[in-house]
């Protein structure tokens, strides 16, 4: 999983913070966090990072994967966790926009990142 964040693949990002999902939401010392998106393959972490995410203040968070896996995971997080997520998280995360490939979901959470945030302004 590291190698596909290697800095020749990331261009014009943010510096790439590795780890579990709490020690990079804890390095970042208050910075504001517009988005997260949340995609590990590994449920237990997954779990890890919708735990850390829920006492932050991300605005809008996201998770890959079909509905059942959002159910599963959204059913082992205690009820406080959960309502701290209401409103904010977006899973199936991306807009239903057709397509199929890494490509096409990165365009669908673009497009639904753009919406929702021009939605507030």
């Amino acid at each position: 999983m590291h190698g596909l964040l290697s800095a020749e693949r990331i261009v014009d990002a943010d510096p790439v913070r590795r780890g579990r999902p709490k020690t990079p939401l804890g390095e970042l010392g208050g910075q504001r966090i517009d988005a997260a998106i949340v995609m590990t393959h590994l449920a237990e972490v997954d779990l890890e990072a919708l735990i850390a995410i829920a006492g932050s203040d991300v605005r809008y968070v996201g998770l890959l994967g079909p509905p059942g896996r959002r159910d599963e995971l959204l059913g082992q997080l205690r009820e406080a966790e959960r309502r701290a997520l209401q409103g904010r998280l977006h899973a199936p995360v991306g807009l239903r926009l057709g397509g199929e490939g890494p490509e096409a979901i990165a365009l669908a959470i673009a497009a639904e990142l753009r919406q929702e945030f021009q939605r507030s302004r």
